[in-house]
């Protein structure tokens, strides 16, 4: 194809992935993308200004030379201005509502002398597990029967940490479907508005005796705040 069409396959698969859904009765996908670069840019850019004048009117009289990439549509025949958004600035801390707060271990870091990524995971399961304690789903009762497990999780580090290091941790319920609901997460270095990494977590609600999915309990309902 001459490039890499990451956005317009991000931008098609908002039609099929909900006719998948529909067809195979699926609940929540994953959609996984294997690219070999960033996206290249569309070619919106070479058409005629009047068929996107939307785009003129957002950029200016320059837009034909701007650096900025467009994404088409083409179900809805709109263009949009693509955001990124994975800075160290698109989450505060006003984001979040509950926190938990760590130190940083010398077994954290690794041989470039920084806290590795793997570190990070374990940092957020012990604020995880925190979490469900405050919802009444114990992580320290073998006995319980009504749970919650994690499916998947989205990861992206913003900056390095150093050690040592005193760490808050921000959970915030953004999504809940029946039987799932995610979990945006954000680590801040004490007193840092910036966070150093942010996380989207899908979590499922479970019954470990039937060995099944059940519906999102009331409280993980009430507790959802959408960004």
């Amino acid at each position: 194809m001459g490039g890499t069409p990451l956005d317009h396959t991000l931008v098609a698969m908002r039609k099929f992935l909900p006719e998948f859904n529909r067809k195979y009765n699926v609940e929540k996908s994953i959609l996984t993308v294997i690219t070999d670069g960033f996206s290249h840019s569309s070619d919106l850019l070479s058409k005629d200004e009047t068929e996107h004048a939307d785009i003129k009117a957002q950029v200016g009289d320059e837009w034909r030379y701007n650096s900025q990439r467009y994404i088409l549509d083409p179900y809805s025949n709109k263009t949009f201005i693509y955001e990124d958004k994975s800075g160290d600035n698109y989450y505060s801390r006003n984001d979040f509502e509950h926190w938990t707060s760590l130190k940083t271990r010398w077994r954290d870091l690794d041989a470039l002398g920084h806290v590795n990524h793997a570190a990070y995971l374990t940092f957020m399961e012990t604020a995880r597990l925190d979490f469900y304690d405050s919802l009444g789903f114990s992580s320290r009762n073998s006995g319980q029967v009504n749970g919650i497990i994690l499916a998947s999780m989205n990861i992206q580090y913003h900056q390095q940490v150093s050690h040592p290091s005193d760490l808050d941790i921000g959970q915030r319920i953004v999504k809940v479907g029946s039987k799932s609901f995610d979990m945006l997460t954000s680590i801040f270095i004490k007193d840092n508005e910036s966070p150093v990494l942010s996380g989207l977590f899908t979590l499922v609600s479970f019954n470990y005796k039937s060995n099944e999915t059940i519906p999102v309990p009331d409280i993980i309902r009430d507790m959802c705040r959408e960004m």
